[in-house]
């Protein structure tokens, strides 16, 4: 890929923007997303991680870790990779 990102990192962030997961309120948790895509990818925290490291990725550490994604970076970046996303300028 152009971007750096693997294919399983553009499909969870596609997961996440699907999900309106944009923010610390809207978070989803680590549960969540390993019962929605453990059939799809193999290593779900690695690419967790990974998306973390690039900055794609929040996470709100406690107990049950809560994950979200930066729309902006996200937008750019599925857009780029002709992923279906709203692209008008208005907030979601």
């Amino acid at each position: 890929m152009t971007c750096g990102l693997t294919e399983d990192e553009l499909n969870v962030l596609h997961y996440f923007y699907a999900n309106r997961n944009f923010n610390e309120k809207r978070s989803r948790s680590e549960l969540a997303i390993h019962r929605d895509l453990d059939a799809k990818i193999v290593d779900v925290d690695g690419v967790l991680q990974s998306l973390q490291n690039k900055r794609y990725m929040g996470c709100k550490k406690k107990k049950n870790r809560n994950y979200w994604v930066a729309i902006g970076r996200t937008k750019s970046v599925l857009m780029a990779h002709d992923y279906p996303v709203d692209r008008s300028r208005r907030l979601l």
